[in-house]
């Protein structure tokens, strides 16, 4: 009697666990990052940094593209949310930030490419992650062949180097 009450325990604990884990990876499946906000920076050398505060770890891409003779990087991030998200003003090599088409859009003054990107977790004081984009001047060459290079994806991407002019 023992031994069936213990394999019975066992069985239904094994159960339950069970089913927190769908129960907490559907959660997970259900919800979708929201861009609260959209900081720009510049360092010494002139290097601008994008900052995109967010509720959750994202999924994203950075698609460099030219329209109307602009230079323009897009930041899609996969299923995020932008209603809330506070959009700053021009700062650096950052001409005007726009939210379109489910994603950040980001006008710059010249030619650049993101030298580095990736995301910090919620860390101290700080509890949201940060998406941080680094970008810096590129040639009209290198950003072309970026442009011609750049295939949507929704995973991260490997940054291109910036080229000296």
């Amino acid at each position: 009697m023992y031994l069936f009450m213990k394999r019975t325990l066992t069985v239904w604990s094994v159960i339950i666990l069970s089913l927190c884990g769908v129960l907490a990876l559907a959660e997970d499946r259900l919800t979708s990052p929201e861009v609260k906000a959209v900081r720009l920076g510049v360092d010494a050398k002139g290097q601008t940094r994008i900052v995109l505060d967010m509720d959750e770890k994202p999924k994203y891409v950075v698609i460099p593209s030219k329209v109307s003779g602009r230079h323009r990087l897009s930041i899609a991030i996969d299923q995020a949310s932008f209603v809330s998200a506070k959009v700053p003003a021009a700062k650096g090599m950052i001409s005007s930030v726009a939210v379109r088409d489910g994603a950040i859009q980001i006008d710059l003054t010249e030619a650049g490419l993101p030298v580095k990107t990736f995301v910090l977790e919620p860390s101290g004081a700080v509890t949201h992650y940060r998406l941080v984009v680094d970008v810096n001047k590129a040639s009209l060459r290198a950003f072309e062949r970026a442009v011609d290079n750049a295939i949507p994806r929704r995973v991260p991407i490997p940054t291109a180097k910036a080229e000296p002019q």
